[in-house]
């Protein structure tokens, strides 16, 4: 993905108590599971949150709209 993660999830996500709801964002896009646990491992790294295996498996869920 090229565009900055901020453009991703929006600036207001970036910070480490925004972690359910950057979940909530990463599950509700079109990517692959691959892309969407990269992309939350990036974030964590970046607000200094620790990623723990259960996020990364929320993060794989799907949400069917």
């Amino acid at each position: 993905m090229a565009a900055p993660l901020e453009d991703v999830l929006g600036p207001e996500l970036m910070k480490p108590q925004a972690k359910e709801a950057v979940l909530r964002r990463l599950r509700a896009l079109p990517l692959p599971l691959s892309e969407r646990r990269y992309l939350y491992g990036r974030w964590a790294r970046m607000v200094g949150v620790d990623v723990a295996p259960e996020d990364l498996a929320r993060v794989a869920l799907v949400i069917r709209m």
